[in-house]
């Protein structure tokens, strides 16, 4: 893997931010869904949503949500401030595809286009699979404290 380094701040790759923070938090939202349960906590949903409690409630309120139950989950989840909610949202608004272009990554996981394309030109790529997105992502530099803002804006 790459490593960058910017003076004044630490610099990572996003195939780190993916690793340690963005797959982890889909996984536990995977796990969650396929348990047996008919419906979850507002504790369990805040956790795997990263969102507060708060949030939640206010989305049941305004949607007249009494039960999170799998329909709801994914309603929640497509209001949700949460960047995995919205990462997840963006996914499902671009077409169904094998192979993604630096618009379509940058746009999806909320990244700067000219470092996505920068990314590809290094890498002498047009288009990406999910089967060659970490090695895309090892070349794409960001900032611990930009990603941090990022995550946690509302």
């Amino acid at each position: 893997m790459e490593n960058f380094l910017v003076l004044g701040d630490l610099t990572i790759t996003y195939q780190q931010v993916y690793t340690d923070y963005i797959k982890p938090q889909i996984e536990e939202i995977d796990i969650l869904l396929k348990s047996s349960h008919s419906s979850y906590t507002i504790t369990e949903v805040a956790r795997v949503l990263n969102i507060s409690k708060e949030e939640i409630l206010h989305i049941m309120q305004e949607n007249n949500i009494v039960e999170i139950n799998k329909i709801y989950f994914f309603h929640i989840l497509m209001e949700a401030k949460s960047y995995v909610g919205q990462l997840i949202k963006r996914q499902w608004r671009v077409p169904n595809t094998n192979d993604y272009t630096a618009f379509n990554i940058a746009y999806i996981y909320n990244l700067d286009y000219k470092l996505v394309e920068t990314a590809f030109s290094k890498l002498q790529m047009t288009t990406v699979s999910d089967e060659d997105l970490s090695i895309l992502f090892s070349h794409i530099p960001v900032t611990k404290s930009a990603f941090a803002i990022n995550v946690h804006k509302d």
